[in-house]
């Protein structure tokens, strides 16, 4: 059965399309340049200290997988009202809380703490809202290049965190710094926002849920078995992005750290490839739209295979070649899944997915974190990529490969409707 709660609103000018994509790149870039510089910096300074590769891996998804763990506010935050000003307040408190921060480290070192948990906090809010913006506020011509457009601008951001991460190699940026750059992106970020148009369903509310876990869960759960389409992206997308993205969190410091002697250098040149290679696999899907096929079972069981190559060896020319190579294919695969949620979704259910999604994969990414540095502790590196790619490889050919052919034998969805059930 098919429903077509169509996009809202009056048509939108060519130069109103593309004010509101500046808006929803530029806010992109600057809020995860802020938090991503955070993050790599914290990592890279707990490694220096510690020499501990859990504890380096942990500090690069602990920010975001706790705050994740309130996964019920942020979607009550995220569905109600209008989802610029949600960016917007989240953005500002991001900024205040790298000043406060930087005002007390000279006497409150412990300070940084409870600073991660709140840039963590403001982190998956924007993650969740940014989502909810795309289904909400674009117009319907800009609905599909929104998701390219968007993440285009997050892989552009690691290439600004990797120039930050190499200028300060050679001598070691302070926290102080690193507060005021990152403060400077999210009060940036904050003021983009206006630049995206208003929601286009106004009239409408934007999800329904209140209440705890439960009831989150309950809601999830009705809204998947009322919509095949959306079911099948959203559990496809969830566990693909767990492995190929825990697996890029356990190797993206502690390899270069472990592998190369140490450097900082290479950490930041594997953070700008990955991130470049991400822009261009953006660039290439909002190019190709659904005319060709990209992000389908050769691509993923390829990037699954390269897992194993990057780990394998030990020369740095090949490792960097082959790691663009592995980001370039999994986030074709990550595009096109992520493409898939936000069409099937309507504005009832964005904010939901949303947050779940969001939840699910950091929870999800924790767990593979430990027990990835765990085994490639106690075993070796080499032996975990096996058993990534062994799991992605599994996953593609018991549960996606079979119902993508299931779906692609259907009617393809109608460019003017946000869900098909």
């Amino acid at each position: 059965m098919n429903t077509t709660p169509r996009r809202a609103g009056p048509p939108v000018s060519a130069r109103g399309r593309g004010r509101e994509l500046i808006g929803l790149w530029s806010n992109t870039l600057f809020s995860v340049s802020a938090s991503t510089f955070l993050y790599l910096f914290f990592a890279i300074d707990v490694h220096h200290r510690t020499s501990s590769v859990l504890l380096s891996n942990l500090v690069l998804v602990a920010p975001v997988a706790l705050p994740a763990l309130g996964s019920p506010m942020i979607h009550r935050i995220c569905a109600g009202g209008d989802p610029r000003r949600v960016l917007s307040v989240a953005m500002w408190l991001g900024g205040l809380a790298c000043a406060t921060a930087a005002a007390l480290l000279p006497v409150l070192g412990g300070v940084l703490i409870p600073l991660c948990l709140v840039i963590g906090f403001v982190d998956t809010v924007q993650r969740v809202g940014r989502l909810v913006v795309i289904n909400r506020c674009m117009s319907r011509e800009n609905l599909r290049p929104a998701v390219p457009v968007a993440f285009s601008a997050q892989f552009a951001s690691g290439c600004v965190v990797a120039g930050l991460i190499y200028a300060g190699a050679g001598s070691r940026i302070s926290p102080q710094l690193a507060l005021g750059v990152s403060g400077t992106g999210f009060v940036l970020a904050a003021l983009t926002a206006h630049l995206i148009g208003a929601p286009r369903d106004a009239g409408r509310a934007a999800g329904g849920h209140t209440g705890g876990y439960r009831e989150l869960l309950v809601a999830e759960f009705r809204a998947l078995a009322a919509n095949g389409r959306l079911r099948h992206a959203f559990v496809s997308f969830v566990v693909l992005t767990i492995l190929f993205q825990g697996y890029y969190n356990l190797t993206r410091v502690a390899l270069p750290l472990t592998t190369f002697g140490g450097s900082t250098a290479i950490t930041g040149a594997v953070q700008f490839l990955s991130s470049f290679a991400a822009l261009v696999a953006a660039v290439a899907f909002l190019a190709a739209g659904r005319r060709i096929v990209l992000g389908n079972g050769f691509t993923c069981c390829l990037a699954a295979v390269l897992m194993v190559g990057v780990a394998v060896t030990g020369h740095p020319p090949l490792f960097l070649g082959l790691y663009f190579l592995f980001m370039f294919t999994f986030e074709l695969v990550f595009m096109q899944r992520q493409a898939a949620i936000v069409e099937a979704a309507d504005a009832s259910t964005v904010a939901l997915v949303s947050t779940s999604q969001i939840a699910l994969i950091y929870l999800g990414m924790t767990v593979v974190v430990v027990l990835g540095s765990y085994f490639t502790a106690t075993v070796a590196v080499r032996s975990a990529a096996v058993a990534f790619c062994l799991s992605v490889v599994g996953f593609w050919a018991l549960y996606a490969a079979p119902r993508d052919r299931r779906l692609r034998s259907r009617d393809h969805l109608d460019p003017d409707r946000q869900v098909t059930r």
